[in-house]
């Protein structure tokens, strides 16, 4: 990405520089990032072992420091996910003497209980995730500075006009609905803000990615340019600055000569923070206010994640789109620095290879997919042909994901996109976004229905290892095995968690198809099975 020039850039932003360099010289360092970006992951990693922090303070309610070592479990992979809930209890009655009369009645006081949940997910390429384990490494001391879920919840009550019923814990939609980011995307030809992140950040050079607090100047200006578009009334509404009050607060009681902090949070938070922290004695205050009457209570749970769930095609207003194609990026980032490492340069030669590699596997897929008009052979040879010609056009140093995508469509679309290339494109769009699932260390805490039905589905030898749905028939009137396994699926449906769909098989409830031998069922493990069931 071509630096800005200071004098370029409006007056907010260059103070936000000099304060920046102010904090320095006190050890607060800050690594504002987009979430789940391999670049920001990778030059995050650099960054952590050439600056060798001693605390490394993490955008994510604190109430989840307790979760830390099970985070942190070598039986932990991701993708996984916190899922959080935060339920308000109805008040207790008040007794006679002591209750208010109707003049003094809230009007607001809604006695109901609330429920609210929420995930914060990790990837293996997520920023946060990075700081885990880089600074564990490292013998840092981790801390979540975020606003608890029950403070975020609370919050929400009070704007009950917006949909907060259940959401994710990282959001990103400010960047995606920046003016100033979308005019800069039409300057530059990109479709959306996605590309033109690719196009900026995530095509930048391994040797640029190693150059991190240069990175992080241009993430944090890219960044702090999306966030002057916004209104203070905005960002009060959407709780933004009771977090943003709530991260400071944290980071000024970390302030200690003997510590040199890192602060990693979304880029959209860096400049308030900043400049909080510069301007402490003026800065004004959001605390949240709890009502009294209220009596809340908060619990979370590590969970298995998907790569689906993480796709921002699929609604996720923070994912990267396509995480099994960014997967594959950030292992090709670590395997090149490897090499790098052994041999002081990257070979051209292994970056195509890591390319022809994952394009190989994308074009077999297709073809046992029945899907491709030519042989798999013809079709990679085809888009890889087009894919390095059109990275080469954009100056990109590899095919990004976008001219891999228009590679395909180029190579394997003759004539008009209609209905007949649906289902190509929707293989394409499944292989790049993935099934995988994450694991999570057995020993955890969760609740005894979740850890019952993991030790039943392993003795069922039912295959949840990805999110792919699958088919088990039963052979119920000869079979015990059979018949104790479609109990157990059937008090699965029951409960309504999502986990099976019988297709087919007698029904004795109505007493129709009673002569069918065998039950059909169709099951899939996902996120929303695991906290349906907690």
């Amino acid at each position: 990405m071509a630096e800005f020039h200071a004098a370029a850039l409006p007056e907010r932003l260059q103070q936000a520089f000099q304060a920046k360099q102010s904090l320095a010289a006190q050890q607060v360092y800050f690594a504002p990032v987009r979430h789940h970006s391999p670049a920001c992951a990778y030059a995050l990693q650099q960054y952590i072992q050439s600056l060798q922090p001693t605390h490394i303070l993490i955008e994510a309610p604190h109430s989840f420091q307790f979760l830390l070592e099970a985070l942190l479990d070598a039986d932990t992979q991701p993708p996984i996910a916190i899922f959080a809930q935060a339920q308000r209890h109805k008040a207790a009655q008040a007794s006679s003497q002591s209750k208010k009369s109707d003049e003094d009645e809230d009007p607001q006081d809604d006695q109901t209980p609330a429920l609210f949940s929420a995930y914060y997910p990790f990837c293996e390429y997520s920023p946060e995730w990075v700081a885990l384990k880089q600074g564990t490494a490292q013998h840092a001391k981790i801390e979540f500075i975020d606003l608890s879920w029950q403070e975020q919840s609370a919050f929400k009550l009070e704007n009950a006009s917006l949909d907060w019923s259940q959401k994710n814990l990282i959001s990103e939609r400010y960047l995606a609905h920046s003016q100033y980011i979308q005019n800069l995307a039409q300057q530059l030809h990109c479709r959306n803000h996605d590309e033109l992140w690719d196009h900026l950040f995530e095509l930048q050079s391994i040797s640029k990615l190693k150059e991190a607090e240069h990175f992080f100047d241009d993430v944090f200006t890219w960044c702090s340019l999306a966030r002057l578009d916004y209104e203070q009334d905005v960002l009060l509404q959407e709780a933004s600055l009771h977090r943003e009050d709530c991260m400071w607060q944290k980071i000024q009681a970390c302030l200690n000569p003997k510590h040199k902090i890192l602060v990693v949070t979304g880029g959209f938070h860096t400049l308030a923070l900043i400049e909080n922290l510069t301007q402490k004695d003026t800065a004004k205050r959001y605390p949240i206010q709890v009502n009294k009457k209220e009596k809340w209570q908060e619990n979370a749970w590590l969970i298995r994640y998907s790569f689906d769930r993480l796709d921002a095609l699929n609604g996720y207003a923070s994912g990267m789109p396509s995480p099994a194609f960014y997967q594959q990026f950030w292992q090709d980032l670590n395997q090149a620095d490897v090499q790098e490492q052994s041999q002081a340069h990257v070979d051209t030669h292994l970056i195509q290879q890591q390319f022809l590699k994952y394009l190989t596997e994308i074009c077999h897929h297709l073809d046992e997919k029945q899907v491709l008009d030519v042989t798999a052979y013809i079709a990679l040879k085809n888009t890889a042909e087009l894919a390095f010609q059109l990275a080469h056009l954009r100056g990109h140093y590899r095919p990004s994901r976008y001219d891999l995508l228009d590679a395909l469509q180029s190579a394997l679309v003759k004539g008009e996109l209609d209905d007949g290339q649906h289902l190509l494109f929707q293989e394409i769009y499944s292989y790049l976004s993935g099934q995988q699932l994450g694991k999570v260390a057995a020993h955890q805490h969760s609740p005894a229905l979740l850890q019952n039905i993991f030790k039943q589905i392993e003795k069922y030898r039912f295959n949840v290892s990805d999110t792919i749905p699958r088919n088990r028939k039963l052979d119920i009137y000869r079979k015990p095995l059979h018949q104790d396994i479609s109990q157990f699926l059937n008090l699965l449906e029951f409960v309504d968690c999502g986990f099976a769909q019988r297709l087919s098989g007698p029904d004795f409830t109505h007493g129709a198809g009673l002569d069918l031998l065998f039950e059909e069922w169709r099951y899939t493990w996902s996120p929303s099975v695991e906290a349906r069931l907690i």
